[in-house]
């Protein structure tokens, strides 16, 4: 008996040698054991500069890398949570198990079903890989991928996640887009006007003049200027409020869009850089819409207000918490 346990031992041993004999070569690579149909990670993920997502249901998806961010459809910058979430995915895929012979054809007829493309591409436009993400492994645990033109699907997870991988693959252009729709530093505006239609006092348009140095002037000509002397640490604060400014959420079917944007808004703001870009939004506060009795006329009445609807000149119908855009909506006085 104590023999055969040894003898057994050794056979073990020796198929592990075997084993790694056959599939390493003398500097560790793969030589004699084909894998490419499993390797799905990519180790570097700055190596990607470019990502296509294609569903069956939604349109595809472009996302490229420009500087230290990306773009959505060369359109849109994208949010730094889903692109965090998705290289995580595209850096951290393992290989959990090779499904059973007897379920490698309804996996595959699924993926040709459900699949999503993803295809990967280097800095110089090289595609690094492709492949399809398909459903759920029976226990919701796992997700089954696999590698174009290959023939054997695999179910993969992520070390520290549970559940699927296709909800960080599945969103749709609109899903992958930043919520933050102002990030301008105080150095590069140019000016900054509100105009506040329902009282045009408290109106104002702040610029940066020809001596390099802002002016703040009543909107309306006829508006009685204020004659007290500028306060710069005002200005200087007022502009330096106009980072990361986001929505609570991207509403751009919203039905009642048309209707909205018929009455009068509550305010109006542009502002313009430096490098001659301009944005407007026509403010809308909730209170005014939901409420036929309610009239949010001046500025100091804003806390009575928690959100917002802006129509923006780039095209997009935002719902806005007013504790992001509150510090934004001042009123003329403010400056002096």
């Amino acid at each position: 008996m104590k023999k055969l346990i040894i003898l057994l031992i050794v056979m073990c041993v020796l198929g592990f040698l075997a084993f790694n004999l056959v599939s390493k070569d003398k500097d560790g690579n793969d030589s004699g054991m084909d894998t490419s149909d499993r390797d799905f990670a990519v180790e570097n993920v700055e190596d990607i500069h470019k990502i296509f997502i294609a569903t069956r249901n939604n349109e595809p998806i472009t996302l490229t890398k420009e500087g230290n961010g990306w773009m959505v459809n060369g359109e849109f910058k994208a949010g730094d949570n889903q692109m965090n979430n998705l290289l995580a995915a595209l850096q951290r895929v393992k290989i959990d198990h090779i499904p059973h012979p007897n379920a490698v054809k309804n996996v595959i007829r699924d993926i040709g079903m459900v699949g999503i493309k993803v295809e990967l591409y280097d800095r110089d436009d090289n595609n690094m890989k492709t492949y399809y993400v398909g459903n759920s492994t029976g226990d919701l645990m796992g997700t089954y991928y696999l590698m174009e033109d290959a023939s054997q699907p695999y179910a993969v997870k992520m070390p520290g996640f549970v559940g699927s991988m296709r909800g960080r693959f599945v969103l749709t252009a609109k899903d992958f887009r930043t919520m933050v729709f102002l990030d301008e530093e105080a150095d590069d505006i140019q000016s900054v006007s509100i105009d506040y239609p329902k009282r045009q006092k408290e109106s104002f348009k702040l610029y940066r003049s020809d001596d390099d140095e802002f002016v703040v002037d009543p909107y309306y000509p006829l508006s009685k200027r204020i004659k007290k002397p500028l306060s710069a640490p005002r200005v200087r604060a007022y502009l330096e409020s106009f980072t990361n400014i986001s929505s609570e959420y991207i509403d751009n079917n919203n039905d009642g869009r048309d209707t909205i944007n018929q009455k009068l808004p509550f305010a109006i703001l542009s502002i313009k850089t430096t490098d001659g870009e301009e944005k407007t939004m026509k403010i809308y506060p909730l209170n005014d819409l939901i409420d036929g009795n309610t009239d949010i006329r001046d500025v100091e009445n804003l806390k009575k207000v928690h959100r917002v609807f802006a129509e923006c000149s780039w095209g997009d119908f935002l719902l806005i918490q007013m504790r992001n855009l509150k510090k934004l909506l001042r009123p003329y006085a403010y400056f002096f």
